[in-house]
């Protein structure tokens, strides 16, 4: 079994032992030290750290240095507990990799679950080579670059997108996300992504171009629609109406993907409450594209996807984590 090496910090010493103790029987988790913000950035560089949970003030005078010393200077993956959803956009903005929110300042059993739950993604993501990856890289991948592919999530769909667009290599059609997130999360969103894929990944702005290796993020108060200008898709980025009761809205971008493209495209469509992105799926499938829906099994949400498929959108049904293969097997074929 893989052994994850975790270091604490915390000015408290006793605070850093009951985290210490909070995770010791976690399945996978070792404590390889716990100390000072002080004696960790002076720790010999020979102990073995996979991923560093500190728990420290976020807006504290130093800790833009103490973070970029520990992401960039030892790198070295770390997590912060936080007391509330503005410290975790800050967090995010100064380049932590995960956060997890103390409920009323405790650290508690849930919190010491959920620490750990983030702890093993983490390490997954940085560390694991997944088997897909070497496939996805071959110089015998994807060769026709025109078209776009269209994301839609909702509710667990932060971590569902995450999941796909990490095992996706650059050289892939340029991608569009439409995703229910309030507007203040969508920059700090793309930020995070941006770090975690080798794809260019940026909140989207009116008139910017699709670009294989790219991906654009709906805005979180805006539609985004996809446009054909030229020989090139853009973007169109505008204030509206909710559809499908949502303002981004998944349908509205869909369609849009249907009317410029056609079959020249590709739908995936993740978890979700509702049925927004169903009936703009079905429309992409009719018009020639290939669409993925996300299956019920390890489903965060079984509404979206379930709505799209018993329309009859759904080109085939894909446990999350085949999702990415599917769809590398879809562009090799095509």
């Amino acid at each position: 079994m893989t052994v994850i090496n975790v270091y604490i910090i915390d000015d408290s010493p006793v605070i850093a032992h009951r985290i210490r103790r909070g995770l010791e029987h976690s399945v996978g988790i070792k404590v390889a030290g716990c100390g000072s913000v002080a004696e960790f950035m002076n720790c010999n560089s020979s102990l073995k750290v996979d991923i560093a949970v500190a728990n420290i003030p976020i807006n504290s005078l130093n800790v833009k240095s103490f973070v970029s010393h520990v992401i960039h200077g030892k790198r070295i993956p770390l997590i912060v507990l936080v007391e509330n959803q503005d410290e975790v956009i800050e967090s995010i903005r100064l380049g932590v990799s995960d956060c997890v929110i103390k409920v009323l300042n405790i650290i508690d059993d849930n919190t010491f679950k959920s620490l750990a739950e983030k702890i093993r993604l983490l390490y997954n993501r940085e560390k694991q080579i997944n088997p897909l990856d070497k496939l996805m890289n071959e110089a015998s991948g994807v060769k026709n670059l025109n078209g776009v592919i269209a994301i839609g999530a909702s509710t667990g769909g932060t971590e569902a997108t995450i999941e796909v667009l990490t095992k996706l290599p650059r050289k892939i059609p340029g991608i569009v996300v439409t995703q229910h997130m309030l507007d203040k999360f969508i920059g700090v969103y793309a930020q995070r992504l941006n770090r975690l894929c080798v794809l260019d990944v940026k909140e989207a702005c009116d008139n910017d171009p699709i670009l294989p290796g790219n991906v654009l993020i709906a805005p979180g108060d805006k539609h985004m629609a996809v446009k054909k200008v030229g020989h090139e898709y853009v973007v169109k980025c505008f204030k509206g109406h909710e559809v499908s009761g949502h303002c981004p809205s998944v349908d509205v971008l869909f369609d849009s993907v249907a009317d410029a493209c056609g079959r020249d495209a590709v739908g995936i469509i993740l978890t979700g409450m509702g049925d927004d992105g169903a009936k703009g799926l079905k429309k992409m499938h009719d018009k020639g594209a290939f669409t993925i829906g996300q299956g019920e099994e390890g489903c965060c949400v079984y509404g979206m996807p379930q709505k799209a498929f018993e329309l009859g959108g759904v080109s085939v049904q894909r446990a999350l984590k085949l999702i990415p293969g599917e769809l590398m097997n879809h562009l090799r074929r095509r």
